[in-house]
């Protein structure tokens, strides 16, 4: 038997709100914080840009705590019920530091319950938020991460990633191919801080920064696109004298990254009890 409670706690002002899933039998257990995907994905994994719901991480965290784990997913301040009042009071401040400062304060909160061994803490991150994981995990933190989960992550940077699926809309558009040079120097802008405006001609077809107008997303977004997810992982990996043991799972199968080495494998029935 598992059981939810709601939690809440504040940061710099504004108050953060969570769900703890944990498993009925006493503890301590080890436990795993999950950090959702980007834009305004909510701590279910679902997001108000995508039609539908996703949801995953409920689900996702009540198989965890079958297994005899707790897990921690949260509301970002920017995602979830409170984003429209929240978000005067991010003015200036969202950033790669600011989804960093997120999960140390959701970690806080996870390993101030009686149930969890602080010991034991995994962080799980999915699509984006494996890059703010590896940030956490690649830091000096009081509370260390035992290991990694990471979900559908980048293997390249965000901008390579970017470039990329703009290319293939724009092969399924007419005329797509003559605009790829112009995205491409757009990003390449982007990522340096300068203006990144497309020609005129091309607004109408490309979903990308057409006007020089410096807002907080920005920032974050050239944060994010600078980030080298493998880079960071393999710093986490190696360095230190309790290297992180690092799952990784993808829709082609799941890659298992040691201290050491590289291995893929799939994963057997009791993946998750041993972490």
């Amino acid at each position: 038997m598992t059981h939810s409670t709601e939690v809440s706690w504040s940061l710099d002002g504004i108050e953060m709100y969570g769900t703890v899933t944990a498993p009925d039998t006493p503890g301590p257990h080890p436990a795993v914080v999950m950090v959702a995907g980007s834009g305004p994905t909510d701590r279910d994994w679902t997001s108000p840009l995508i039609p539908g719901s996703n949801g995953s991480a409920r689900p996702l965290a009540e198989a965890l705590a079958d297994a005899g784990l707790v897990s921690m997913r949260y509301d970002k301040r920017a995602s979830g019920p409170y984003v429209a009042e929240n978000l005067p009071a991010l003015v200036g401040r969202m950033s790669m530091q600011s989804h960093l400062d997120e999960i140390v304060a959701a970690v806080g909160a996870l390993t101030g319950r009686d149930d969890v061994d602080a010991e034991r803490v995994v962080g799980l991150g999915n699509s984006e938020g494996c890059l703010h994981v590896l940030h956490y995990a690649t830091s000096e933190q009081a509370v260390p991460f035992a290991g990694l989960v990471l979900t559908a992550p980048p293997g390249r940077s965000i901008g390579d990633v970017l470039l990329s699926q703009l290319g293939m809309q724009l092969g399924q558009m007419p005329g797509g191919a003559e605009l790829l040079p112009l995205v491409e120097q757009a990003a390449a802008r982007f990522t340096a801080g300068q203006p990144s405006s497309v020609a005129t001609r091309s607004r109408k077809h490309v979903l990308f920064s057409t006007s020089r107008v410096v807002t907080d997303a920005e920032w974050h977004a050239r944060g994010v696109s600078r980030s080298q997810p493998e880079t960071a992982l393999r710093r986490g990996t190696s360095s230190g004298d309790s290297p992180i043991r690092v799952l990784i799972h993808s829709s082609t199968g799941t890659v298992s990254s040691g201290p050491s080495t590289w291995a893929r494998r799939r994963l057997g029935p009791g993946a998750i009890r041993s972490l």
